[in-house]
Parts: structure tokens; C-alpha cells; sequence
């Protein structure tokens, strides 16, 4: 009978598991056959409205170095840098697209990430007299240039990709509308969320921490239907173990009393222990049991 139960235990935990990670995998690993693209589908978005120049003959580079250091670049006719001034995010979270209206003298960075689980070719369509550029996973030395009446196709490679967006105008304001992307990628968000390979590694231990948690319930629910008996032996055992401990803790305070005693009794100068014998006891030390 015990075996029985025992088995019966064991597949109802390996069923919680599976069940376990397959509600986990469908929530949170997304597939390429996914019609619905999961993340925010925002852009970050950086800007300065400053006036430089009055031609639009450079382009904007994101970072002035090969790091984020808060400054973009004038790279092209006129070169310098600048501060990014301030930060939101921007775009249209129900189709990932992204449209910017700005005045004049003022220059921009847009960018995403996007997750594909396989090589994927992006179709993008950028357009707006701001000499808008788009820059793929931080190539910032390489501009690319959104084709007239056609898409621009981006090779994006599997895991997360960053896409940047940038453009300015130095002598009028600006009209930038991108097209969609939700449902060309699994994920778009304005962060690297954890990928969805360490989400499904992650799986297992989340399905063992839900399964520790139904036997931890379990084992509580057992105590609290307790019988009284063995409710009543458990306190009587711990009652005994307490006065066996109180017991020791006498028998080990009278033991160092008697030494004390003792120590008392030989205490004198040093010439009188010299030159007299040790004095001893003449009752013998009782040690109280205390009723053992």
C-alpha cells in the first residue's frame, strides 16, 4: 500500500513538471511562427535642438566614439559633436512603427532591439527630409540609406539585433514615418530582455521551485491536521528533552561550586602553603542529581 502511494506521489510530481514547463514555454518563448510580435514595439528616442549650420549636407552618427557617452556626430560635410539633450521613447505600440515631427534645427536617434530566433531579412521603409540613416548593431561607421519608393532590407542575424534610427534638419522642421515591424520579428523592445534560450534553460528550475512549493504546502497542511494524541506525545517528548538539558546544566553548576569550595579552602599567602600541608575537605561533596 505504501509503495503504491509512493508511485501515485511520483507521477503526480513529474505531471505538476511537465505541466509546469509547458505553460511556462508557451508564455515565455516565442517562436518565429508567432503572428504577434511580443515586447513594448517602442523606440528609444534622444534629441537635440540646436542650430549648427544651414546645410543638410552630413549625417548624424549615434555615438561620437564606440561608446555611449551622452554626445552624437556631425559626420559628413560638416562634422562636430553634440549632446543629446533629452530622452522618451516614441513610436506606435501597436504596430512597432516609428513617426517623428520635429522644428527646425534639431537632430535625433531612434533605436530598437529585435530578437529573431533564425537569420531573418527585414523589410523597413524610412522617409522624411531629415537625411534619415539606419544603423545596424552598432556599425556606426557604415550609414545606410532608406531607397526611394522601396523598403530597405536588413539582414538581421539570430538573437538580439539593435536598429538605429537617426536624421536632422538645420534649416526647416521635419515629418519622419517608418513602417511597421511588429509581426516581422518575435520580439521588439526598448531593452534586451533575457533571451528566450535562457528563459527555456530557466524552465526546469522554475517548474523544481513550484513543485518544492506544493510538497512545502503539503508537509504544513500534515501538521496542522495533526492528531491530538500525537500532538500530545510530541509536546511530552519535548517537555523530556527540556528537564534532561536542566538537569545537566545543575549537575554541571554544582560540580564548579564544589571546585570553587575548594580553591577557597587553599587560598592563603604563599609562604603559608609552603609551609603548611593542603587543607582538605572533611565533608564529602554532594552533587544534587536533582531527582535522577
Amino acid at each position: 500500500m505504501a509503495a503504491s502511494s509512493i508511485r501515485v506521489g511520483a507521477l503526480v510530481r513529474l505531471a505538476v513538471y511537465i505541466a509546469s514547463i509547458a505553460v511556462l514555454t508557451a508564455v515565455f518563448l516565442p517562436s518565429a511562427s508567432k503572428a504577434e510580435t511580443m515586447g513594448d514595439h517602442l523606440w528609444n528616442l534622444q534629441e537635440n535642438p540646436e542650430d549648427f549650420f544651414h546645410d543638410n549636407d552630413s549625417w548624424v552618427r549615434p555615438w561620437r566614439f564606440n561608446q555611449d557617452d551622452g554626445y552624437g556626430m556631425f559626420q559628413g560635410g560638416h562634422q562636430g559633436s553634440f549632446h543629446w539633450d533629452t530622452y522618451s521613447t516614441a513610436g506606435n505600440a501597436l504596430d512597432g512603427s516609428l513617426s517623428i515631427a520635429r522644428g527646425v534645427d534639431h537632430q535625433f536617434d531612434a533605436w530598437t532591439f529585435l530578437y529573431v530566433p533564425t537569420p531573418t531579412t527585414l523589410l523597413l521603409t524610412g522617409d522624411g527630409d531629415c537625411v534619415p540613416r539606419w544603423f545596424l548593431n552598432y556599425v556606426f561607421d557604415s550609414p545606410q540609406q532608406f531607397p526611394l519608393g522601396t523598403p530597405a532590407s536588413i539582414n538581421l542575424a539570430a538573437g538580439w539585433n539593435r536598429l538605429d534610427i537617426t536624421g536632422y534638419n538645420q534649416n526647416r522642421g521635419f515629418l519622419f514615418v517608418s513602417s511597421a515591424l511588429v509581426g516581422q520579428v518575435a520580439i521588439m523592445n526598448t531593452s534586451p530582455v533575457p533571451e528566450p534560450s535562457t528563459i527555456a534553460l530557466m524552465l526546469p528550475m522554475l517548474a523544481a521551485g513550484i513543485i518544492g512549493f506544493l510538497r512545502s504546502g503539503r508537509k504544513m497542511l500534515a501538521k496542522k491536521r495533526m492528531p491530538v494524541a500525537q500532538s500530545i506525545v510530541h509536546s511530552q517528548d519535548r517537555s523530556r528533552r527540556s528537564n534532561t538539558v536542566s538537569v545537566q546544566s545543575r549537575l554541571q553548576f554544582d560540580r564548579f561550586t564544589a571546585d570553587a569550595g575548594v580553591a577557597m579552602l587553599y587560598s592563603g599567602s604563599r609562604r603559608q602553603r609552603a609551609c603548611q600541608p593542603p587543607v582538605r575537605l572533611k565533608m564529602p561533596v554532594h552533587f544534587d542529581s536533582g531527582g535522577l
